[in-house]
């Protein structure tokens, strides 16, 4: 028997012209005068009888009989992980073979692993290191002697994933870390991806999306990453330490806030790592010394922001309102007055302001107060120093005059020679509460010039064209402080 290939020999004898009767018992016969040698192939397994006749011509004859036992072939098999994961796996190729209905055993194992031939039952368990197509034949033979077909089979070697991440700088205590997952799976199929992420940071807090983001803490900080593929393959941890540098920390001081004052901010660098200032003052940021000088000529809302950067570009900003403030206070124009007519002072300060006149001894019935009254008959200057609420202090002064009167004094003549001298002719009123006009007529008695200002002056034009030298009529009207009417008629001589 070679396989299923059975071989019948007659071993009769004084067998001439003989006729050979064979049944083998499945139903199948053979009769031949010639063959004492056949073959047979079984279709089925079991247990067959068969029945061997030889008949020579005077019709003697001789028989036998034989079973044949029909075993069925092994079946190779064997069990593998579901999924294989490069690196990560261990494959223990379990063997599951048999002879169908127990009808046999099996004690010869032929194993081909990528080539490496192992002829025993079982194999050490293995972990795969590559990723693709890792091929694996199994033979087995019975006690019988039978083979069974090879069992071909495919194991598919998914790709362990690579782990690795980006962030983003700077890398700083007091801003967020933006991580982005870089992870790939190196020579993997196109149905291979990275779909999930074990991030742990410091040991304790822990993410699951791909690009998670946090603060941390200055100095050294430990991430950790596994990505998962879709395969349920892991990468092997990646452990990594980030340094992050802690920020600045920096303070502002300003020592006045008022108009016309040297401003002088100065900034601080509390821990020392400041490398660079950057200043802001509502026209966008420049960069500076730590300490500046500004001076405002308005009143108004300043704020700026500053922000002091170390050589790791982390930086502290501190953002400050501030508010330039303004002494409106004023002790006047220079005025005239005559003598014996109160000059009401005002200073038109802000409520909560304080003020200083000086000298207290010239006429002055209060010193403190922004209204005072001045009855001093002789020229006197006096001295405002106000302090508003807000600590902005201010010095000014106002020269007030006395003549005899109240008076219109209206010059003799003048010179309108564009010399800046006495070029223009005015009224000079003393003592007046409110002012009319002052005009000017020519030898014809028209009127050549009107005003009801008397700070404005004759130029002794007409028309826009020059007026000839001669002898011109002035008149000027107004009421003086006591409420008395004034008029002052005078010939005045315009010289060239």
């Amino acid at each position: 028997e070679s396989g299923n290939q059975f071989v019948f020999t007659s071993t009769s004898t004084n067998t001439l012209n003989s006729t050979y009767y064979w049944d083998f018992g499945d139903g199948n016969t053979l009769t031949s005068k010639t063959d004492s040698v056949v073959t047979h192939h079984y279709n089925s397994q079991g247990i067959f009888y068969v029945q061997f006749k030889v008949v020579n011509d005077s019709t003697c004859f001789t028989q036998s009989s034989k079973s044949v036992t029909i075993v069925p072939k092994p079946d190779a098999k064997f069990n593998y992980p579901a999924v294989i994961c490069q690196n990560q796996t261990q494959v223990n190729l379990i063997d599951n073979s048999s002879v169908p209905n127990g009808l046999g055993t099996i004690n010869s194992w032929w194993w081909d692993i990528n080539g490496v031939v192992s002829q025993t039952q079982s194999v050490p368990a293995f972990t795969p290191n590559t990723t693709g197509i890792l091929p694996i034949k199994l033979l087995v033979i019975s006690l019988d002697g039978c083979p069974s077909d090879t069992n071909y089979t495919n194991l598919n070697i998914h790709t362990q994933p690579l782990a690795t991440f980006t962030c983003s700088n700077p890398l700083c205590d007091n801003e967020i870390v933006y991580f982005t997952d870089a992870s790939t799976l190196p020579q993997a199929a196109n149905s291979e991806n990275v779909v999930k992420w074990y991030w742990l940071f410091n040991g304790t807090g822990t993410f699951f999306q791909s690009n998670p983001s946090l603060h941390l803490v200055a100095g050294n900080n430990q991430i950790k990453l596994i990505a998962e593929s879709n395969f349920g393959c892991k990468s092997i941890e990646l452990d990594s330490v980030l340094l992050v540098h802690e920020k600045p920390h920096i303070s502002l001081q300003i020592n006045d806030s008022c108009v016309n004052r040297s401003i002088i901010y100065t900034a601080t660098d509390i821990l020392g790592t400041v490398s660079k200032w950057s200043w802001d003052f509502g026209n966008g940021f420049y960069t500076g010394a730590s300490s500046i000088t500004k001076v405002y000529y308005q009143a108004g809302y300043n704020p700026l922001t500053i922000i002091g950067n170390s050589i790791y570009s982390c930086k502290d900003t501190v953002v400050r309102p501030f508010t330039i403030f303004e002494n409106k206070a004023y002790a006047g124009n220079d005025t005239i007055a005559a003598m014996g007519e109160p000059i009401q002072l005002n200073a038109n300060g802000d409520p909560g302001e304080t003020y200083l006149w000086t000298p207290d001894n010239r006429g002055l019935d209060s010193t403190n107060i922004a209204t005072p009254i001045a009855t001093f008959n002789h020229d006197q200057l006096y001295r405002l120093h106000s302090i508003t609420k807000e600590g902005c202090d201010k010095d000014s002064k106002i020269l007030i005059r006395r003549y005899k009167g109240p008076e219109l004094y209206i010059p003799t003549g003048f010179t309108p020679n564009n010399d800046k001298l006495n070029d223009v002719l005015k009224v000079f009123p003393v003592g007046i509460k409110a002012f009319h006009f002052f005009r000017v007529y020519n030898r014809y008695g028209e009127m050549i010039f009107n005003t009801n200002d008397y700070t404005q002056g004759w130029d002794g034009s007409s028309n826009g064209k020059p007026c000839d030298a001669g002898i011109y009529v002035v008149v000027a009207e107004a009421i003086d402080y006591k409420g008395n009417l004034m008029l002052n008629k005078e010939t005045v001589t315009l010289i060239r």
